[in-house]
């Protein structure tokens, strides 16, 4: 055997280091580190150790890591014994430019709102990679055990959304998503009806690793392009409303998204009462918006839109719990609201023998001549205002006569009573 002469004794070296696992270049020259089987020694179960330094390296070796070596994550560790407070696992120098399932860099987790909590040295808590993915019992996103497996990521993320402790702290805006989630449409979804690759999960709406701040100025999470990956043709009608194309096209957050009609975590169909679309609740969810005069200055929209339809056969109906009544929606229609200018709005002139036909098969031209959104206050309801203020005048003349009569009426008994008196006496 030959061995490599002074020039080449450097070379020679770090041809070594590279070719050899377990042995790094240091300072001083070539270092073994440790092998798994010293690191068993003191972190195996059946070592005399503190149950917490214990490690289940049988579980280690069936995870998505189970062939990589202890000091291959733990790169501080050269020597037996170490120190006993390691540097935290950085996954992110193996991880950071390899894509996540929604084809986005794992590293863009240091700009999430996770990310940037970790780098915050007084926020100790704050959710790492192991929170999310596991130690020692890593798996891939496929493995039914994984922690981040489908059907198991809501209960990973309400490991910390679900602890008051950390929601308080961090000032997490809900306090409940998971018990929210689990009754809402895509929670029964996913538990019920076991539709593992449809229903939406958290990392769906709120991605994986960017992770965004309900404080930022359009979180993920509330934008309906996220709703319209899984809810295409929806979205596509939606985003031709007059609310898509303001919301969407021209950022216009004044105009309704898709969670601010349907709500967040705790969506529920509209055949269900509670939901904020159902047919009672509609109103009170429009008005939310068209009741608001600050909002409704700016576009010179009338604030008045609830107060007249209640004031209409069709609220007072609804409101008496009639379920058929028309409301909003039966009118202007839900994803593919349009001005009532646009030719393709249900309450364009052209289109509404065919919209209130919907309810009345005998609509006829002068039928549909009738407005809905009627305030008798105002002179520009013509002949109702007018009828309201003679009604008006006339209850008050009537109550004005009623007074007169009953005042001559005890004046007169006053007088009656007082001759009474005088003849008495």
């Amino acid at each position: 055997m030959s061995f490599p002469t002074c020039k080449n004794q450097v070379a020679a070296a770090f041809l070594i280091a590279f070719l050899l696992p377990g042995f790094p270049v240091g300072g001083s020259g070539l270092v073994a580190r440790p092998g798994d089987d010293e690191c068993r020694r003191c972190h195996g179960l059946q070592a005399e150790q503190d149950q917490a330094l214990k490690v289940d390296f049988a579980q280690a070796a069936e995870s998505a890591h189970g062939k990589i070596n202890c000091t291959d994550c733990h790169t501080d560790i050269e020597e037996i014994p170490h120190a006993h407070q390691l540097k935290p696992v950085d996954c992110l120098v193996c991880h950071g430019e390899t894509t996540d399932v929604s084809g986005k860099k794992i590293g863009l987790y240091w700009d999430s709102v996770h990310g940037l909590a970790s780098a915050d040295t007084t926020k100790q808590d704050a959710a790492a990679c192991v929170d999310c993915h596991g130690k020692h019992n890593i798996r891939g996103h496929e493995d039914r055990q994984s922690l981040v497996y489908r059907s198991n990521i809501p209960l990973t993320c309400a490991r910390c959304h679900e602890n008051n402790q950390v929601v308080m702290r961090h000032d997490i805006r809900f306090e409940r998503p998971y018990q929210e989630y689990e009754q809402s449409i895509h929670g029964k979804a996913l538990r019920k009806d076991g539709l593992l690759q449809v229903a939406a999960v958290c990392t769906d709406c709120h991605g994986a690793h960017d992770i965004q701040s309900h404080a930022a100025a359009r979180p993920t999470a509330s934008q309906p392009q996220t709703c319209g990956k899984c809810h295409i043709g929806i979205y596509e009608t939606y985003h031709s409303s007059i609310h898509g194309r303001l919301h969407i096209d021209e950022g216009n957050l004044d105009s309704p998204g898709c969670t601010d009609c349907h709500g967040e975590h705790g969506i529920q169909s509209p055949t269900q009462k509670e939901a904020p679309t159902s047919q009672a609740n509609i109103p009170k969810t429009c008005s939310s918006c068209h009741a608001d005069e600050v909002r409704m200055a700016k576009y010179d929209i009338d604030a008045d839109r609830l107060t007249t339809y209640k004031q209409s056969f069709h609220g007072v109906a609804q409101g008496l719990g009639d379920q058929n009544a028309a409301n909003c929606a039966s009118c202007h229609g839900y994803h593919d609201i349009y001005p009532p200018s646009d030719p393709r709005s249900r309450v364009h002139p052209d289109n509404m023998i065919k919209t209130c036909s919907e309810c009345h098969p005998k609509a006829t031209t002068n039928f549909v001549m009738g407005k809905i959104h009627i305030d008798p206050t105002k002179k520009s309801a013509g002949g109702i205002y007018y009828l309201r203020q003679t009604l008006i005048w006339l209850v008050y003349a009537t109550l004005a006569f009623l007074a007169l009569w009953v005042g001559i009426d005890l004046t007169r008994r006053f007088r009656a009573r007082n001759r009474d008196r005088s003849s008495g006496n």
